[in-house]
């Protein structure tokens, strides 16, 4: 797991780099992260909506080691190869991705055919002959042989704007996290659908929430969340709080919140729905 924003519990990769830190060798592989706030590196580890990349990609293809490995962490040295790879030079940074693996939710599909999954960064080392050599700096997870590289740009993390009302109207699907999971709890980082033509501000406030009874029906809050980078299709947005149920892909979030469905008698059950994520515009 990557590390969250917030001082939330460290996944075992994340753990291991923190225990390690003081090896030479593992220090100087952690080296690029010490500029990077907490939050900024959560940013650097979220899910994205993407096409696919370019062929002949750059990705990594192994490592030095004897033994065969296809999973890597930090300061592992890996072998890189195809695109543009001579033209690579010894400091270049690099985000590591892969396409999503699992099939999160079938009604979703539109959405996974482009989800990508970010599983660190590395830092060229050497080319040797039609290879490079790079240094796994950051590891979200583990770095799998088969995913490919693109240019790494330190993430800006934004300042929170002022509360606002919420615009349920317009709010977005909430659709799975960097994990591949419909879960999401304070901390995480989210995937919400951004609607076409609505104007977004990082930072902008966002509220969680499902609408019971019907598209027309009255709306039920989850929690609260923070827009945190604006992408051509989706937002990533940092959830703040979760006031009772954990909010699944398919919730909606508003420029503010989420809602949960009640436990009622068959006849009154409200109609299970998408959970949506609204955001806050101006008073």
């Amino acid at each position: 797991m990557h590390r969250l924003v917030m001082p939330a519990p460290l996944g075992p990769v994340a753990v291991a780099a923190l225990l390690t830190v003081g090896s030479a060798t593992h220090a100087s592989a952690q080296s690029a992260v010490a500029p990077l706030s907490p939050e900024a590196l959560s940013l650097v580890c979220a899910a994205r909506l993407a096409p696919p990349p370019a062929e002949p990609a750059l990705r990594v293809v192994g490592s030095r080691d004897t033994a065969p490995r296809e999973v890597f962490g930090p300061a592992d040295v890996v072998v890189l190869s195809g695109g543009d790879v001579a033209a690579l030079t010894p400091g270049q940074q690099y985000v590591v991705r892969r396409r999503f693996r699992a099939r999160v939710y079938e009604r979703y599909n539109e959405w996974l055919q482009s989800a990508v999954h970010t599983s660190g960064w590395v830092r060229v080392d050497s080319l040797q002959g039609g290879r490079a050599l790079a240094t796994v700096v950051w590891a979200c997870d583990g770095l799998r042989a088969g995913d490919y590289l693109e240019p790494f740009q330190p993430p800006v993390v934004p300042d929170a704007l002022a509360e606002g009302t919420p615009d349920f109207a317009g709010a977005g699907r909430v659709l799975f996290d960097n994990d591949e999971r419909r879960l999401a709890s304070p901390w995480k980082l989210v995937l919400v659908e951004r609607r076409e033509g609505a104007s977004v501000a990082p930072g902008q406030r966002v509220t969680f929430f499902r609408r019971l009874y019907g598209d027309d029906g009255p709306v039920s809050p989850l929690g609260d969340g923070t827009v945190m980078e604006v992408l051509p299709t989706a937002l990533i947005v940092r959830v703040d709080s979760a006031r009772d149920a954990p909010q699944y892909a398919g919730e909606f979030a508003t420029r503010a919140r989420v809602s949960s469905v009640s436990d009622v008698p068959r006849e009154d059950r409200p109609r299970e729905t998408d959970d949506f994520a609204a955001l806050h515009v101006p008073r």
